[in-house]
């Protein structure tokens, strides 16, 4: 049996340099074990619920206790008084093509 440890370090392997999941070294976890965890956690979301813990984390660390309030933050304000509202983030909503 191999430790979760071993089978996040292949994933990440994986990921990393973007190999097949047949050539990941010897000295991990087999492929079929890696890649069967692999799907297994994507399907129950894993990576989003660690990636929350981690977000908290930082934000104790930082001195932000509370989760942000979206749509609470203030925009820069132009000359005359009113916002702007600038650029789109790339991967934010935006037309289908």
């Amino acid at each position: 049996m191999h430790s979760r440890r071993e089978v996040v370090d292949a994933v990440l392997c994986v990921v990393r340099a973007g190999c097949a999941w047949r050539r990941l070294p010897a000295v991990l976890s087999p492929w079929q074990t890696v890649y069967w965890y692999f799907v297994r956690w994507g399907k129950q979301r894993v990576a989003l619920g660690m990636l929350e813990v981690l977000r908290q984390r930082v934000r104790r660390v930082e001195g932000l206790w509370r989760r942000p309030q979206r749509g609470r933050h203030r925009l820069p304000e132009r000359e005359g008084g009113r916002h702007r509202a600038g650029p789109r983030p790339p991967d934010g909503p935006g037309p289908v093509f």
